[in-house]
């Protein structure tokens, strides 16, 4: 979806950029911008890619 390229990181652990991607994500999303990708997170994205 263009918000993170970095390499995959441990699960659970967020790095810098995959922050950030999640944050530009949320706000891009108009969700609430916490920096979690929790259950409302996830649930836009698989709705964007088309799985939901």
């Amino acid at each position: 979806m263009g918000y993170y390229a970095g390499a995959v990181e441990c699960p659970g652990v967020f790095g810098e950029g995959l922050e950030d991607a999640v944050h530009r994500f949320q706000h891009d999303m108009n969700l609430n911008e916490d920096k979690i990708a929790g259950r409302n997170v996830m649930d836009m994205m698989l709705r964007r890619l088309g799985c939901i």
